[in-house]
């Protein structure tokens, strides 16, 4: 099977020799597969972000246990992945994963060549491939979907693995059943221990078993071409590389810095020689020519025709007529008055710091806190008993202001390895029962408004004990049924209207 194989490989191999460079690359490359297919998964973008994070440190520490002779290095990335959502999955104590998917997998016009070769499936086995890689769906969900029963699911998805696998080279054995059961194990949907047992044996009694899965995991994880990247938030690669106390090496751009000429230009030089004079400044003092007698009384004006060069030059800047046109040198402390003479602009500056420290003080002043009081009463709920013991109830439905639906246990259900617990609703004006997915009997479940939908009054929930992997319909007896009852509306009080 034909992939970029040989960068993956090198990087990888550079990562077992702890080059972080290597890893950055590698998370630049499928970091946006990686939490577009642990979102379709996990159904929460808080869990794919972590999961994704996850995957890549696991990556980093055992990157030098990935040889090249195994398959794939993308598909290897890939099955850490996988395994790692698997695992959350069947910890997660909330429903099953639910997703409105499409009637049919689409494949992009611009998708890999590994993916060209699901064009020649059938439309509903696309379909059921797509379910269960891309969405972790169960051979009982996939049934429910595909309006189909569970025996028959099986068997399309392992003909269409027959169908499906000659199109690749690589193989390590004859094409037949062992490799479409590598193909199922693969997708995830030997589930129960004992189902995926021969799986199990299978890939401990033959090295070429591993290679074969890792090849079915390498056409596979071309199905995230039909999911949307998602960008990863930068604080995800931080975190990642804090964790495994690794700096990242994408270098900062750095400004060029601007050239200082050597000399001013000549505009600058006729900024710099130019006097500065403001309507703030003191008045100019003009010198008197050598001849002007040094007296402290003005000298007397001329009827000449052509006035005197000192006075016509200090006539536009003399304000007193007793001001001598050669004053004596200012005194020290008249310099050191002029030199700290305070400037309009200096008082809007103090007036403005003090402002803002006023404002500051004001903002860090402890205030009583206001308090929005919030109605959050449930709007309708439901009891859950054991058919006969009406006495004791065994879960507590609510159903919040926002729609979503919580049940909470209240007494405990033992269960044999091999049996689940199966959650179904009824509406009042519906014969038909759905399967809203299993449920771990001894934990709070939550079911998102966007998955029950519309919750009405005399709508039936209850629960069955059905087989490991689920049903597709009830095939128990029930163990706790309840009818969802409205709790009435939230009515605000009257307020009285103000005396005159």
């Amino acid at each position: 099977m034909a992939e970029q194989s040989v960068s993956y490989q090198t990087l990888l191999a550079q990562c077992a020799q702890e080059k972080s460079a290597a890893l950055e690359q590698l998370y630049e490359k499928e970091a946006p597969a990686f939490l577009a297919l642990g979102t379709s998964l996990l159904q929460r973008t808080t869990d794919a972000e972590e999961l994704t994070r996850e995957s890549f440190a696991l990556i980093w520490r055992h990157a030098n246990a990935y040889a090249p002779d195994m398959g794939s290095a993308k598909a290897w990335m890939y099955s850490i992945l996988r395994f790692r959502a698997q695992q959350r999955l069947k910890q997660s104590p909330t429903l099953s994963p639910f997703i409105k998917v499409k009637n049919s997998l689409f494949i992009p016009a611009q998708a890999p060549k590994d993916l060209l070769p699901f064009q020649y499936l059938d439309e509903k086995s696309r379909k059921m491939i797509g379910l269960a890689y891309l969405h972790g769906y169960s051979f009982a969900e996939i049934a429910k979907e595909c309006h189909s029963s569970i025996s028959h699911t099986q068997k399309q998805i392992h003909d269409a693995l027959l169908a499906l696998a000659p199109h690749y080279s690589g193989w390590h054995r004859p094409i037949n059943d062992e490799v479409a059961l590598l193909g199922i194990y693969c997708l995830g949907l030997l589930r129960d221990a004992h189902a995926a047992l021969p799986a199990q044996q299978l890939l401990s009694a033959d090295s070429n078993a591993a290679k074969d899965l890792i090849q079915w995991e390498g056409i596979f994880c071309a199905l995230t071409a039909c999911l949307t990247p998602i960008e990863p938030n930068p604080r995800i690669q931080q975190r990642l590389f804090q964790e495994l106390g690794l700096p990242i090496s994408t270098p900062t751009p750095v400004k060029a810095p601007v050239p200082r000429p050597q000399q001013p230009s000549a505009s600058l030089q006729a900024i710099l020689q130019k006097p500065a004079t403001t309507r703030f400044d003191t008045p100019t003092t003009v010198k008197a020519t050598p001849s002007a007698p040094s007296s402290s009384t003005p000298p007397a004006s001329t009827n000449s025709d052509q006035p005197d060069k000192t006075q016509a030059t200090a006539q536009p800047l003399a304000t007193d007529t007793s001001i001598p046109s050669t004053p004596a040198a200012p005194s020290p402390d008249q310099t050191k008055r002029a030199r700290f003479t305070w400037r309009p602009h200096y008082i809007w500056l103090i007036v403005a710091f003090l402002v803002l420290l006023a404002a500051l003080a004001w903002l860090l002043t402890p205030k009583s806190p206001t308090v929005q009081m919030v109605q959050m009463s449930p709007r309708a709920g439901a009891v859950l008993q054991a058919p006969g013991q009406t006495s004791t109830p065994g879960w507590v439905l609510s159903v919040d202001p926002e729609g979503h639906v919580l049940l909470a246990p209240q007494v405990r259900t033992d269960l044999h390895p091999d049996q689940s617990v199966q959650l179904w609703t009824q509406e009042p004006s519906s014969t038909e029962i759905r399967s809203l997915g299993l449920i771990n009997p001894n934990q709070p479940v939550t079911i998102p408004a966007e998955i029950i939908g519309q919750v009405h009054v005399g709508q039936i929930f209850e629960m069955t004990i059905e087989p490991k992997e689920g049903s597709a319909e009830p095939s128990s007896a029930v163990l706790f049924i309840g009818r969802v009852v409205n709790f009435g509306e939230y009515q605000a009080p009257v307020q009285e209207a103000p005396t005159t």
